[in-house]
C-alpha cells in the first residue's frame, strides 16, 4: 500500500496491491477524507503482485509505481492524471527469484532513485538513470532465506544509504552498510526474534534508527547508532499490541517520530507516541478497531488539515483513521518535498543554489516573517537558509554555503512549531534550467547575435502575454555567431568548464561559460554557441549535461530555430 498524489490535484491518493488476483487499485482522494476508484481500475500489471513501491523514476514530476513478483519487477510510469503506462521490465539474473521485497532509495548518491529487490536468498540493486531505466543489477549479498521486512536509512551516519532487514525464518535482524556506489557490504547481525521492521530518526540527530517487534516475547527493540561492539546501541521494552506491519510519522505534532502498526488477528491498529529517547506510549484510544484482517497501512494527510492520518487495507476495504489530536498552537509545518527550484526535480541540493520546499502549514500566513529553514549536513552542522518566499504550501530558499556533501536533513519552523526533519542530499551540482511557461518547456533565456563587424543584437526566446508564452523563432545566419544564454541553478559547482555540454536534440555542444550570473546569489548562467547547421530545424529540445560519473542532466526545454 502506497500514498502519493497520482492525479496532481494536490490531494493524497492510495494504491493497494491485491495479490489474490495480481491487480492494483488506485483510490483518488478528494482532500476531505473521501476516496473513489479511479477510471480504468483495476490496474493490470504484467508481473505478479507481491510487493509495491512508489517514486518518480523518470523525472517528470509524477509519481510512478514499481510492482514486484513472479521473477521480475515492473515499472509503471504515472501520467499525472491517475493513469499509468508500462515502463521498464526489471528481471533479476536468477529468473526463479521472485521480487517479493522492494525498497526505493538513492543508493549511489547521484540524486536519482534506485531500486532494491529481494527474494529466495538473493538481493539486487538496480541503479536508476532518472529517465525511467535501470542499469544491470548489483548483487548485494546472499541472504539465508526470504525477508519478512526491509527498511532503508543511513544507520551509521556516513551519509550513504544502508539497508536493514529481518529474515522471515530465523527472525535475524541485520544491517547491510552501503558503499555509496550502489552496493551493500556484508550484513551486521544485530539480534534475533525480529518480525515487523521500521526505520526513522527517532532521536532527531540526523541518523536513522530501527524498530523491530517480536511476538515471541511481546517486545519492541530500538536500535540506534552507538559505540557498542557492532556500532549500535539498543533498548528493549514490552509492547502489548504486536504489529505485523509498521509505519512511522509524527502523529501528535510534537516533533518526535511515532509508529503505527496493524494486528491482523485482532483487526486493530495500534499507535504509539515516541518521546525522542526510545520510550513509546499508546496514543489515547489505541488500539483502534478497523475490522477485517488488516495487513497493510500507510500514513498521509488525507483531509488536508496538516495532521498525519492512516489508511488501512483490511483485505476487502480501505479504512481511514483521521487524526483528531489537537496541536498546541495549530497544525505543525510539514515538508513533503525539497526540489531544484528550476527543474522542480527531487535531486541533490547544491550549496548556493535555489530550492523549493513543498508541504503544508509551512507559513502561518503568506509572507510570514517567522519562517526559518535550517539545513543539517552529515557532520551534524546546522546552517540557516535564506528565505526568498514563504507561503503555506511552498517556501523558496537559497541553499547556504558551509554544508558538507552527503546526506542531511532540513526543518521548517514558524510560529506554529517545527517540522519533522526532512531527509535531503547536499551535492556539488544538480543542473536545472528556469522556465517561463506553466508547462515548464520554454526557457528563461535570451539570444545574443554577434555580426561579422562585432555588432551585438539581443532577443528573448519567447513572448509572454496574459499568462501565455510563445516561442520566438531564432534566425540562424552562417555569417553571424548566435549564442543561447540560459539561466538556471545548481550548475556552478562543476569541476571544469569542459564537463558542461548543451544538447541540441541529441547533439552535444561545448559551452563558452557556465557559472554564477552575478546579479543574484543562486542564479547561474550558461552561454553556448548555436551551431549554424541547425538552421531550419524548427522546434528543438535542449538540455544541459554535466559529464560527471554518472552524467547529470537538467530538465528539458525547447527553442524554435529557423
Amino acid at each position: 500500500m502506497v500514498v502519493a498524489d497520482f492525479n496532481d490535484d494536490g490531494n493524497a491518493d492510495v494504491v493497494t496491491a491485491n495479490y489474490n488476483d495480481d491487480t492494483l487499485t488506485l483510490l483518488l482522494g478528494d482532500g476531505k477524507g473521501h476516496f473513489a476508484q479511479a477510471p480504468g481500475n483495476p490496474i493490470l500489471p504484467e508481473s505478479s503482485v507481491l510487493a509495491i513501491a512508489t517514486g518518480d523514476f523518470n523525472g517528470d514530476g509524477n509519481p510512478d509505481l514499481v510492482v514486484g513478483g513472479g521473477g521480475q519487477a515492473e515499472l509503471l510510469l504515472g501520467d499525472g492524471e491517475g493513469g499509468f503506462v508500462t515502463g521498464t521490465d526489471i528481471s533479476p539474473p536468477h529468473l526463479s527469484v521472485p521480487a517479493d521485497t522492494l525498497a526505493v532509495g538513492d543508493f549511489n548518491g547521484d540524486g536519482k532513485l534506485d531500486l532494491y529487490t529481494s527474494g529466495s536468498g538473493f538481493s539486487y540493486i538496480y541503479l536508476g538513470d532518472g529517465k525511467g531505466d535501470f542499469s544491470q543489477p548489483v548483487y548485494s549479498a546472499a541472504l539465508q532465506g526470504n525477508l519478512a521486512s526491509v527498511a532503508v536509512g543511513d544507520f551509521n551516519g556516513d551519509g550513504r544509504l544502508d539497508l536493514a532487514s529481518v529474515d522471515a525464518q530465523s527472525g535475524s535482524v541485520s544491517v547491510q552498510i552501503g558503499n555509496g556506489l550502489g552496493g551493500l557490504k556484508a550484513g551486521i547481525q544485530l539480534g534475533y526474534l525480529g518480525e515487523a521492521l521500521s526505520a526513522g530518526d527517532f532521536k532527531g540527530n540526523g541518523t536513522s534508527d530501527l524498530l523491530t517487534f517480536s511476538s515471541v516475547n511481546r517486545s519492541l527493540t530500538w536500535y540506534w547508532t552507538g559505540a557498542g561492539p557492532l556500532g549500535f546501541n539498543y533498548a528493549w521494552s514490552p509492547v502489548a499490541d504486536i504489529p505485523t506491519f509498521v509505519v512511522t510519522a509524527d502523529f501528535n505534532g510534537d516533533g518526535k517520530l511515532d509508529w503505527a502498526g496493524v494486528n491482523p488477528d485482532l483487526g486493530t491498529v495500534s499507535v504509539y507516541l515516541g518521546d525522542g529517547t526510545g520510550a513509546f506510549s499508546p496514543a489515547p484510544g489505541s488500539p483502534y478497531p478497523v475490522g477485517g484482517t488488516p495487513f497493510a497501512l500507510a500514513a498521509g494527510d488525507f483531509n488536508n488539515d496538516g495532521k498525519m492520518d492512516l489508511a488501512i487495507d483490511t483485505g476487502t476495504n480501505v479504512v481511514l483513521l483521521l487524526n483528531g489530536n489537537a496541536y498546541a498552537n495549530g497544525p505543525l509545518p510539514f515538508v513533503s518535498a525539497a526540489v531544484n527550484a528550476a527543474s522542480n526535480l527531487s535531486e541533490a541540493l547544491p550549496v548556493s543554489s535555489y530550492a523549493t520546499l513543498y508541504g503544508s502549514n509551512l507559513a502561518a500566513s503568506q509572507g510570514d516573517s517567522s519562517v526559518a529553514v535550517v539545513m543539517k549536513d552529515t557532520s551534524g552542522k546546522q546552517v540557516p537558509a535564506t528565505i526568498l518566499y514563504a507561503g503555506s504550501s511552498q517556501v523558496n530558499i537559497l541553499v547556504p554555503n558551509g554544508l558538507a556533501l552527503g546526506a542531511g536533513s532540513l526543518t521548517v519552523s514558524n510560529t506554529l512549531g517545527t517540522s519533522v526533519p526532512f531527509p535531503m542530499i547536499i551535492g556539488n551540482v544538480a543542473p536545472g534550467l528556469f522556465t517561463v511557461d506553466t508547462a515548464g518547456k520554454i526557457p528563461a533565456a535570451q539570444v545574443v547575435t554577434v555580426a561579422a563587424d562585432g555588432t551585438q543584437t539581443f532577443q528573448s526566446v519567447a513572448t509572454c502575454a496574459g499568462g501565455t508564452c510563445t516561442l520566438v523563432p531564432i534566425v540562424l545566419n552562417s555569417a553571424d555567431q548566435t549564442y543561447l544564454v540560459l539561466y538556471g541553478t545548481g550548475i556552478r559547482g562543476r569541476d571544469s568548464l569542459g564537463e558542461v555540454r548543451v544538447m541540441f536534440g541529441g547533439d552535444p555542444e561545448p559551452v563558452s561559460y557556465a557559472g554564477p550570473q552575478g546579479g543574484y546569489p543562486g542564479l547561474d548562467q550558461v552561454n553556448v554557441l548555436i551551431p549554424s547547421n541547425l538552421a531550419g530545424s524548427k522546434q528543438v529540445n535542449v538540455t544541459l549535461t554535466i559529464e560527471t560519473n554518472p552524467y547529470l542532466t537538467s530538465n528539458e526545454v525547447q527553442v524554435l530555430l529557423q
